[in-house]
């Protein structure tokens, strides 16, 4: 539409312009009249094609932002998620009394990780990876005070991380021990569980333990 309402201008223009008052020399060529319609002719196109190109120019940018807000939805949610499982938590009598009366809790820390493809430079082995040269994908930490049972769903995992393994099914680690609220040190002696995700799939983990002191 605007396109059109400049052409039209442009038109009325021209003719404005060949148009001349009656004392206006009437012997001019008829070739300078046929060159100055061209001249006319080829400004209302170097008008038109600069507008086309305008808004083609405008509809190209509209898609590369499109197209970059789509990219960034992507990566907001590069996760994963984790197969729902369930950790039962099973102390010793000793052990249950003790955190009842020095009125401590329990952490339960479970990490999903796995070996990467790439050799590990020594030098940087502890700033991305563990001690035993495992990346660690995720995470999950919860800490208990009467409960002993625990059910994890919805646990995500990195996607990117993810690609960076060897293995695609990740092995789980799982370490529990006192809140360290009594005493800085931690009270409870737990068994350590690692283990592929696969295996634990709905599945219940026992987790043992007893006072590091006084069994």
């Amino acid at each position: 539409m605007e396109c059109f309402v400049i052409f039209v201008m442009a038109w009325c223009w021209c003719n404005a312009t060949e148009s001349k008052p009656q004392n206006v020399v009437r012997n001019v060529r008829k070739t300078r009249r046929i060159k100055k319609k061209m001249k006319n002719l080829f400004f209302i196109i170097s008008i038109l094609f600069t507008l086309s190109s305008c808004n083609f120019s405008k509809k190209e940018n509209k898609v590369i932002t499109k197209k970059e807000k789509i990219e960034a939805t992507k990566s907001n949610n590069d996760s994963v998620i984790v197969p729902a499982f369930e950790i039962q938590l099973n102390l010793s009598e000793k052990a249950e009394k003790k955190l009842r009366e020095e009125n401590e809790t329990v952490i339960i820390e479970v990490e999903f990780i796995g070996d990467p493809k790439e050799h590990i430079l020594e030098n940087k082995k502890y700033e991305i990876y563990d001690e035993n040269g495992q990346l660690t994908i995720g995470s999950k930490r919860v800490e208990l005070k009467k409960e002993r049972n625990v059910k994890f769903k919805n646990c995500k995992v990195s996607n990117d991380l993810l690609q960076l393994l060897e293995n695609k099914n990740y092995d789980i680690r799982i370490n529990t021990f006192s809140g360290r609220k009594s005493s800085e040190d931690n009270l409870l002696d737990c068994d350590y569980f690692e283990d592929n995700i696969e295996n634990v799939k709905n599945q219940i983990i026992v987790i043992n333990g007893k006072l590091i002191y006084g069994e």
